[in-house]
């Protein structure tokens, strides 16, 4: 009988000695979740500015080449007479080229 209580003591020695051994590494573990989710966190956030800056970013593109293209929309052409659209080509051409008259005078040929 004091066979087994001496090897149930030093079972529970055991049992507690790794207990110490897991517990005085929980502060690491839990200091290494959070740096973790702190690092999932910002890179998150980090990926939402980004996505914002690209939205901007291609929106204003999208704008600025609206605006150099400088084309009415197709309803608009629709509208127009052939010789009211050899009007409109010929200013956007001489406000782009710097010349004047081309289209007119490729369409006189």
């Amino acid at each position: 009988m004091e066979h087994m209580a001496e090897a149930m003591a030093s079972m529970a020695e055991t049992c507690d000695t790794m207990m110490q051994r897991e517990m005085a590494g929980y502060p690491w573990k839990m200091a290494a979740i959070a740096v973790l989710a702190l690092l999932a966190a910002m890179s998150l956030a980090l990926f939402v500015v980004l996505e914002i800056l690209c939205i901007r970013f291609f929106y204003l593109r999208i704008t600025q080449m609206k605006n150099e293209s400088r084309l009415p929309p197709k309803w608009f052409c629709q509208k127009l007479t052939p010789s009211a659209f050899a009007d409109f080509v010929d200013e956007f051409n001489s406000r782009r080229l710097g010349g004047g008259g081309v289209f007119r005078q490729a369409t006189n040929h």
